[in-house]
C-alpha cells in the first residue's frame, strides 16, 4: 500500500488506517449490518431464524415486522402510532427519509384496504423471463 498522490506525511511507506468503514468499501455492507442489528436489538426487535433480513417486535399487543433490503427498511404494523414511534427512534441513530405508506416492495405492488385491515400484493411484472413491464 502507498500514500495517495499529493498526500505526503512522513515516509512514503506509511499509510493511514481507517477507523471507520466508508461507503463503497468491501466491508461497508458488513459494518452497516452490524450497526443496524445492534440498534434494532437494542430497541427490542429480534431477527427471525428463517430469514436474517427480517426483524420482528412483539410487545404489549403491538407487532412490528421490519424487512430489510440493503439499506431500505420497511416497517409493517396495524398500529400507526407504533410505526411513528419507531421511525422517530431509528432517526436518532440514522439519517432517515420517511416515504410514507409502501406502494411497491421488491417488485411487488402493495395495496391496502383500511376498512378490513388487509393488504394484498400483486407482482408488477409479467411476460417472458428477463423482460419486465411496469404498470
Amino acid at each position: 500500500m502507498k500514500q495517495p498522490e499529493g498526500f505526503h506525511i512522513g515516509s512514503s511507506t506509511k499509510v493511514c488506517r481507517l477507523r471507520k468503514s466508508l461507503y463503497g468499501l468491501k466491508q461497508s455492507a458488513c459494518q452497516w449490518n452490524k450497526k443496524l442489528h445492534s440498534v434494532l436489538t437494542e430497541m427490542g426487535f429480534s431477527r427471525i431464524e428463517s430469514d436474517p433480513s427480517v426483524y420482528v417486535y412483539c410487545n404489549e399487543g403491538v407487532r412490528i415486522i421490519v424487512p430489510i433490503y440493503i439499506d431500505d427498511i420497511t416497517l409493517a404494523s396495524k398500529s400507526p402510532a407504533a410505526i411513528d414511534k419507531y421511525v422517530q427512534l431509528l432517526s436518532q441513530h440514522f439519517k432517515c427519509c420517511d416515504l410514507g405508506p409502501t406502494c411497491f416492495l421488491l417488485g411487488v405492488a402493495v395495496e391496502r384496504d383500511c376498512s378490513t385491515t388487509q393488504a394484498a400484493s400483486t407482482p408488477i411484472h409479467s411476460g417472458p423471463p428477463g423482460k419486465v413491464w411496469y404498470e
